[in-house]
């Protein structure tokens, strides 16, 4: 067997930073030197990560390059608005939190001005020290190709750069849409959602291979990009990895069931109707308040809280629904196992699959989800893992609520034998690991690509 093929990994969340991202990335590096592919890691210094989980380890052996990210004039305004209100409502990250709109110039000045400090998003500072790092990296080693991943989406322009001027062969991989993302703001103006379509169409048609993580959103890249030929875009999903049960845990179901959401609650999503339906269903006694607590695990936006405490504040007050912030990944583990349902709140995502549905799948116990019909729903059909509801009728959440607590935990090894050759992060390491072996070798065989100009 030959040298392994080296790449070139972008990506802005890596361990120890907390943020959902790096699960997926951190995956593929554990499992790619399996199948000939040695990856190198491109990404941010710890210090400039929102939250760090040090109980989150990146594989052995790994070289990661961590670079600097410069402040930009968003962080310098972020920093001025803290400081003159102390309570306003925008995050750090620059994504207005939901508001009433306005149409008073100021309000509209200052979309403007955020929008346009904040393209391609709002974590462009990290381009230029990436980018420098890159170039050096490259003058003294050989990579065969290059991976970035998104979001943030400056990883694709630092990959977008670096092609143009390497002409080494590039796959995109987005993680969640770009153009199509809902969790991006409403309020954007015209001008930056057709900027933004014309940045992704440069990588688009850049990128050797565009990879998505669900057929959905495939399919939505192959319709807006028709001119592109169809196998230019790929799936690969998301996927668990090896999850061995506690040796004491008991798999009798407790009492009261428990019933876990692990992670943050976000604008795009709701659960509002989910407890509005548990305090129905507790009002006309068809649930007994003390067979059942509901925890959400994770930061959860203080709206989200407020339009619970709303509609259910009785079942806040009681301890059935609690809330609580998040833990490191070995205390999130325990929950996990300790659940007896385990809950997921997809809003308008209908073309992605959160990366926890399939931890959760990989434990065998069963899944009540509120989502649109679309990636979730379906792959929840292809598991027969649980339940879904419309996000919209608390009617209806609440009765389907009520069966998926009588649904069956199934054995977590026979669960995970049985869909560990789509969904195990080693099958899908391994399918990675071939498409860049094709491009490497596509290139190698064409002459005019040997040796590309430095």
């Amino acid at each position: 067997m030959g040298s392994p093929l080296r790449i070139l990994l972008i990506a802005y969340a890596f361990p120890p930073s907390a943020d959902v991202g790096g699960n997926r990335i951190v995956r593929f590096c554990k499992y790619l030197p399996e199948f000939g592919i040695q990856p190198t890691i491109l990404t941010v210094q710890t210090q400039f990560q929102k939250r760090l989980d040090h109980t989150f380890l990146a594989p052995p052996a790994i070289q990661v390059i961590r670079t600097l990210q410069y402040h930009t004039p968003l962080d310098w305004y972020a920093k001025w608005k803290s400081r003159r209100h102390p309570n306003d409502s925008r995050n750090y990250d620059g994504k207005p939190k939901p508001q009433k709109t306005s149409s008073t110039s100021p309000r509209r000045f200052r979309q403007h001005l955020l929008s346009l400090l904040s393209i391609p998003d709002a974590y462009w500072g990290w381009y230029f020290p990436a980018m420098g790092a890159a170039r050096h990296l490259l003058l003294d080693e050989k990579f065969d190709a290059i991976v970035s991943t998104s979001p943030p989406y400056t990883a694709h322009l630092i990959a977008l750069s670096l092609k143009k001027r390497y002409q080494i062969p590039w796959i995109a991989d987005f993680r969640d849409p770009w153009v199509n993302n809902v969790s991006l703001p409403s309020s954007r103006p015209k001008w930056r959602r057709k900027l933004e379509a014309r940045i992704e169409a440069s990588c688009v048609k850049s990128a050797n291979l565009v990879v998505c993580n669900t057929d959905w959103q495939r399919e939505v890249m192959c319709e807006r990009y028709q001119k592109l030929p169809r196998e230019k875009f790929s799936t690969l999903t998301n996927g668990f990895d090896d999850l061995e049960a506690p040796p004491s845990l008991d798999f009798k179901k407790h009492k009261p069931l428990r019933c876990l959401h692990l992670g943050g609650i976000y604008e795009g999503r709701r659960i509002d109707t989910f407890c509005a339906g548990l305090s129905m269903l507790v009002k006309k006694q068809k649930l007994d308040p003390d067979a059942v607590k509901v925890l959400f695990l994770g930061d959860t936006d203080e709206s989200q809280i407020a339009a619970c405490r709303e509609v259910a504040g009785e079942l806040m007050d009681s301890g059935l629904i609690e809330f609580r912030q998040q833990v490191d990944r070995e205390e999130a583990k325990r929950n996990l196992w300790e659940a007896d349902l385990l809950l997921i709140f997809q809003g308008a995502y209908r073309a992605q699959i959160p990366l926890k549905f399939y931890e959760y799948l990989s434990t065998g116990k069963p899944i009540f989800a509120l989502s649109q019909q679309g990636a979730l729903s379906n792959v929840m059909a292809q598991t027969g893992v649980g339940i879904w509801a419309g996000e919209d009728d608390p009617c209806e959440i609440g009765e389907k609520f009520l069966l998926a607590l009588t649904l069956p935990v199934q054995p977590a090894e026979i669960i995970q034998r049985r869909w560990s050759e789509q969904f195990h992060f080693r099958s899908l390491s391994r399918q990675l690991a071939q498409w860049i072996q094709e491009f490497v070798a596509k290139q190698r065989a064409d002459p005019e690509e040997r040796n590309p100009p430095r």
